[in-house]
């Protein structure tokens, strides 16, 4: 290879380095579904972690086993509990976000056949801004649970750009 082509090569290294939502530092860990009867929508926590200089901002999320991903929040004031759809998520530079009861979850509804059961491991994608995709694995657990049990898995980041749900 000439000095010529390397350097050309380097440039672009560079150049795609510096590009926003290049590579992100976002993992994230014990990941669980919380599963309702029926056809009652199931809801996901998660606990992000990013270790960057810079704020990522979790835009949407998708799985093959959920024809529908949304994010929401969880509140109760004085007495009176609600839920609403939140656009995005940041979780800032150097810092956690955790998705967790009562608070931001990840809204699941439409499962696919066939129906996640408890004691599965169901594959979700979360999406960030500048084309970044997380695949996480998510433990399913029962209506009751107040937890992921201790036993979810982590997962990590990707570069690859996933459609939007």
């Amino acid at each position: 290879m000439s000095r010529r082509h390397l350097l050309c090569l380097t440039g672009l290294g560079l150049l795609a380095c510096s590009l926003p939502g290049f590579a992100t530092s976002v993992t994230a860990d014990h990941g669980w579904i919380r599963l309702l009867p029926g056809n009652l929508p199931a809801a996901g926590y998660v606990q992000l972690h990013n270790e960057g200089d810079q704020a990522a901002m979790l835009t949407s999320a998708s799985s093959p086993r959920y024809g529908r991903v949304m994010l929401h929040l969880s509140s109760n004031r004085n007495g009176s509990a609600s839920m609403q759809m939140v656009d995005q998520l940041a979780i800032h530079a150097r810092s956690q976000l955790r998705l967790a009861p009562g608070s931001f979850h990840l809204m699941l509804s439409q499962a696919t056949a066939p129906a996640p059961k408890v004691g599965d491991k169901v594959m979700i994608s979360l999406h960030f801004d500048g084309g970044q995709s997380l695949q996480v694995p998510f433990v399913v657990r029962p209506a009751y649970a107040e937890d992921d049990g201790s036993t979810a898995p982590t997962g990590s980041a990707s570069s690859s750009t996933a459609a939007s749900p």
